[in-house]
């Protein structure tokens, strides 16, 4: 029976201020195979189960949309005095930081508790993590960044929607990654997508979903790189719940996967967290 890490994860925050790299020659530019795309349902893996025996991680991620963020009333804990970490995107060049963020007073909706936040230089970045102590301001190379409010091609969209039979080649040094969607059954979650991260012979199943229809998006790659700086693939990906729950950002980091994998849960962000 194949096994999966359920993603019961921190919490994240994302800058939606974000723009495509197009230059294969800039050391911070997409990196890769073309887009492939093969719509086969034909089921590659069998017996899918979640294993929920890790524990969720400390580290929490917030959403932040054009420059504003908020962190919800149940995470606030998550960033004593203020501190928190961010990834800045300066020109060509991207770097993990420590910042400080402000908290306004309390904003409630009729599903949501949060707390609006500020902090400095806030237009340039693309997201905020609270400080577990695990990763290092430091230089970060960025592979592939999702074009959030921008007009691209469609061609340049791939990732923009994943579905199945995608497919995507990255490198970081001698280390070259397949990043796909397949197919298999699952007895607690019936036909299911799954996102296979493979590493020369490791090959991981990092994340999967029910599939109501094998032409729907599963999901969307929003930002790939090396963001702890050991020269290994860190992904960051969102998941669409089914049945109206919104969707979910998870931070999946090398330097966090456990033995014989590739990557491991470091950060999640779910709207409905926010009461």
């Amino acid at each position: 029976m194949k096994r999966l890490t359920a993603p019961l994860i921190a919490f994240l925050v994302i800058i939606c201020n974000c723009a495509y790299l197009t230059h294969p020659d800039d050391k911070t530019a997409q990196s890769g195979e073309e887009h492939v795309s093969t719509r086969s349902p034909t089921p590659e893996f069998s017996d899918l189960s979640i294993d929920e025996s890790g524990s969720r991680p400390q580290m929490v991620i917030a959403l932040v949309v054009k420059g504003e963020s908020a962190i919800c009333l149940s995470d606030k804990s998550r960033f004593p005095h203020g501190k928190a970490l961010a990834l800045y995107k300066r020109s060509d060049t991207f770097s993990l930081e420590k910042t400080h963020i402000d908290f306004k007073a309390l904003s409630r909706t009729e599903l949501s508790a949060f707390f609006p936040i500020k902090f400095s230089e806030s237009k340039n970045a693309l997201f905020l993590l609270s400080d577990d102590g695990n990763l290092s301001p430091q230089p970060v190379r960025t592979l592939y960044l999702r074009p959030w409010n921008t007009s691209v091609s469609d061609d340049k969209l791939f990732f923009d929607g994943l579905r199945i039979g995608d497919q995507r080649s990255f490198s970081i040094g001698d280390n070259v990654y397949k990043l796909r969607v397949s197919t298999g059954p699952s007895s607690q979650a019936g036909s299911v997508a799954v996102l296979v991260l493979e590493n020369q012979e490791q090959k991981q199943m990092i994340w999967y979903g029910t599939i109501f229809d094998k032409e729907d998006e599963v999901g969307e790659l929003n930002w790939v790189g090396d963001l702890d700086g050991d020269e290994r693939l860190d992904i960051l990906f969102r998941y669409f719940e089914r049945n109206g729950g919104g969707s979910v950002d998870l931070l999946l980091l090398s330097s966090y996967a456990k033995q014989g994998n590739l990557v491991g849960p470091a950060a999640f962000s779910f709207a409905r967290d926010c009461h």
